[in-house]
C-alpha cells in the first residue's frame, strides 16, 4: 500500500492498478485514476478521480495470455509432428507422406527365395523438446519370391502361387487352401470350404499353429443365406448378422448385395456401416453413439490399405461388400478373387459371354463398375434391352439405350420386369442384371446373362437366359444358337 500512496504522490496526473481484499476475504484488481491537488507550497490537499473493479477484465486478459502461450505450444506440437512423427524405424530414414499415410518402401530379400517375417518392426517418433514420444508395432510379413510364379490346372483353376496352395473339386469349386511348404510353422495355414449346391459358401474351416504333426487349433465359421446374401456368420462363440437394403442396382439382390447393406450386429454390438459410392464398405459406426468403430481403404483393385479401430477385424464384410477371407481372398458367391494378383482364381463360369478375360474383374475397371456374383460386370445405367422367350432353343432381344428396363416373356409363364443396367466391356456392352420376379407361380432368379451387341452394326443380338428355382423344382437353360 505504502508504494501505491508514493507513486500518487509522485505523478500528476496519476493512472495506477493495485489490489484489494474485500470483508469476506476475496481479492479484487482495482484502476485508479485522478490528480492530487497541492496548496501554494507544493503540500497535498486533495484527491480528485474515480476508481474502477477490473477484476474480471484482469481475468480475461490473463486467459487470453494462457491461450496464446497454448496456441504457440500447439503450433510448436504440430511443427515437430509434421517433421518428426514421420521418421520410421528403417535406418532412421524418413517415411514420405500422402494424405494420412506414411509410407517407404523396405527391401525384402525375395529374389532368391519367399521372405517370411513374424518381427516386421514399425516404429513412429515425435520430438517435443527434450522427450521423445515413441510408438512401435510387432506385424508378420510372407512375400513371394520374384518373379512369382503361378501354376494353374487344365479347367483355369489356379493351382498355386509363391505363397499358397489350391484345392479344387471337380465342379470347379476351391475346397482347401494351404500355406506352400516353405512357409515357416509360426506362419503354417489351412483352411477348408464347403458349398452348397447353387456354389456358395456355407462353412469355413480355419487351422493354424503347426505344431510338426498337424494344426494344434482349429475353427469353423457357418455361414447363412439368402439368395445370394449372406445374413448370418456363425461361430462356436460367436454370431454376426447382417441386414440389406437397396444396393447399387435399386433392389434387394439386383448387384448382389454391393453397397446394399444396412445393419451388422457383431456379437451383440450393432453398427452401421458406410460406403463409397462404388459399393464398398469404408468403415462402421455404433448405432447407439454414432463413433467410429472401424475405417477401411483399399486400392482400386481391392488390396487392403488400411484396418484400423476397434471392431475392423471383427466385421468380414468390405471391399464390394462381399466377404473377406484373411488367406487373402474376396469370397464371390461363384467364385474368389485375389486382390493381390488382380484377378478370380478360377474361370468364369459362364465363359466368354462374361468377357474375353476369364479371370478378370469388371474389365479392370474397378473404380466404375461392380460384379454381383462373379459373373458379370454391372452398372447403374447403360444398356436396356427386351427379351422374349418363343421356344426352347431360340429368344430373340431387342437392345435399347440408356436406362431402361428388361422383359422376359416365357410361354405358359408369367412376366418378369428389371431396371436396366449394362457395362462396357471389351469388344462389346453387356448387361448384367440379377432381378426377383414372378414366374410360373414360383419366385425365381432370372440372371439376365448377356446382351452383347455386335460393335459394326449394332444390330444383331445374342441373349442367354439362366432361370433357377430358390423355392420349387424349377430350374430351365436356355441355349441360343
Amino acid at each position: 500500500m505504502a508504494a501505491t500512496i508514493e507513486k500518487v504522490m509522485k505523478s500528476d496526473p496519476f493512472d495506477i492498478e493495485f489490489r484489494i481484499l474485500t470483508r469476506d476475504g476475496e481479492e479484487r484488481a482495482v484502476r485508479s485514476q485522478g490528480e492530487l491537488s497541492r496548496d501554494a507550497a507544493g503540500r497535498p490537499l486533495a484527491i480528485f478521480g474515480v476508481q474502477h473493479d477490473i477484476t474480471e477484465i484482469k481475468r480475461a486478459h490473463e486467459q487470453l495470455r494462457r491461450s496464446h502461450t497454448d496456441l504457440a505450444a500447439l503450433n510448436q506440437r504440430l511443427k515437430d509432428t509434421a517433421a518428426e512423427s514421420r521418421r520410421l524405424a528403417h535406418n532412421a530414414v524418413l517415411a514420405n507422406r500422402h494424405g494420412e499415410y506414411l509410407w517407404k518402401i523396405a527391401d525384402a530379400p525375395n529374389s532368391a527365395a519367399a521372405f517370411f517375417s513374424t518381427n516386421l518392426r514399425v516404429t513412429a517418433s515425435m520430438t517435443q523438446g527434450t522427450t521423445s514420444l515413441v510408438r512401435a508395432e510387432v506385424r508378420q510379413t510372407m512375400i513371394p519370391k520374384t518373379p512369382e510364379v503361378l501354376v494353374w490346372d487344365a479347367d483355369g483353376n489356379l493351382l498355386q502361387d509363391g505363397l499358397w496352395t489350391n484345392t479344387w473339386n471337380a465342379e470347379n469349386r476351391l475346397i482347401v487352401r494351404e500355406t506352400t511348404s516353405g512357409v515357416p510353422d509360426a506362419q503354417k495355414r489351412r483352411v477348408e470350404y464347403r458349398h452348397d449346391w447353387m456354389g456358395r459358401l456355407t462353412e469355413r474351416k480355419a487351422m493354424s499353429v503347426w505344431n510338426g504333426d498337424g494344426y494344434a487349433t482349429t475353427s469353423s465359421t457357418f455361414y447363412v443365406w439368402n439368395g445370394w446374401l449372406t445374413i448370418a456368420e456363425i461361430t462356436s462363440s460367436v454370431t454376426n448378422y447382417l441386414t440389406y437394403g437397396a444396393d447399387v442396382g435399386g433392389g434387394l439382390q439386383t448387384a448382389g448385395g454391393v453397397g446394399g447393406l444396412v445393419f451388422v450386429s457383431l456379437s451383440g454390438t450393432n453398427c452401421l456401416p458406410i460406403f463409397n459410392g462404388n459399393g464398398d464398405v469404408m468403415g462402421l459406426v455404433y448405432a447407439d453413439s454414432g463413433s467410429v468403430a472401424a475405417e477401411y481403404d483399399y486400392s482400386p483393385s481391392g488390396e487392403t490399405l488400411k484396418t484400423q479401430g476397434a471392431l475392423a477385424t471383427a466385421n468380414h464384410f468390405r471391399f464390394s461388400t462381399k466377404l473377406f477371407d484373411d488367406t487373402g481372398l474376396l469370397v464371390y458367391p461363384l467364385r474368389p478373387y485375389s486382390p493381390r494378383h488382380h484377378c478370380f482364381l478360377s474361370r468364369d463360369p459362364i465363359e466368354e459371354y462374361g468377357g474375353i478375360n476369364l479371370h478378370g474383374l469388371c474389365a479392370n475397371d474397378w473404380m466404375n463398375a461392380v460384379d454381383p456374383l462373379g459373373l458379370l460386370v454391372d452398372v447403374a445405367g447403360g444398356v436396356a434391352g427386351v427379351g422374349t422367350l418363343a421356344g426352347a432353343g431360340s429368344a430373340t432381344a431387342t437392345a435399347g439405350g440408356g436406362a431402361g428396363s428388361v422383359t422376359v416373356t416365357v410361354v405358359g409363364g408369367g412376366v418378369g420386369t428389371a431396371a436396366g443396367g449394362g457395362a462396357l466391356l471389351a469388344g462389346g456392352i453387356v448387361a448384367g442384371i440379377l432381378v426377383d420376379v414372378g414366374l410360373v407361380g414360383y419366385d425365381a432368379y432370372l440372371l439376365y446373362d448377356t446382351i452383347q451387341l455386335n460393335r459394326d452394326t449394332a444390330a444383331r443380338t445374342a441373349l442367354t437366359l439362366e432361370m433357377q428355382s430358390q423355392l420349387a423344382e424349377l430350374a430351365e437353360t436356355v441355349d441360343l444358337p
